[in-house]
């Protein structure tokens, strides 16, 4: 199964918004259960999509401005990126099938 990498502020521009590809990002907190609950499912994806889309994930907590710049105000939230601009939110727990669904339109 993938492992999810950590985005920063200071990876920010790299990872996401420069990416050559779609990038997913997932805005999630340690103490969020339904953020933990999704982690299997974005790795599955990860695998699933891996030559398409990109998955990162970003702790609300350690990088709060990059939430409130991307207006992410409950957890878990899910962001899709395309060329930079983010394209699609996605709020609160979700199975992968309707998740992938979603992200699929967009790829």
């Amino acid at each position: 199964m993938a492992e999810l990498r950590e985005t920063t502020e200071a990876t920010w521009q790299g990872d996401v918004l420069a990416a050559a590809g779609p990038v997913l990002v997932d805005f999630w907190a340690e103490w969020c259960a339904p953020c933990r609950m999704m982690e299997p499912m974005l790795a599955q994806l990860a695998d699933r999509l891996a030559d398409n889309l990109t998955i990162i994930k970003a702790d609300v907590q350690a990088h709060p401005d990059l939430a409130a710049r991307y207006g992410v105000q409950n957890l878990p939230a899910l962001v899709l990126f395309k060329q930079g601009e983010a394209v699609e939110h996605f709020a609160g727990p979700m199975p992968l099938r309707v998740l992938e669904t979603r992200v699929r339109q967009h790829l």
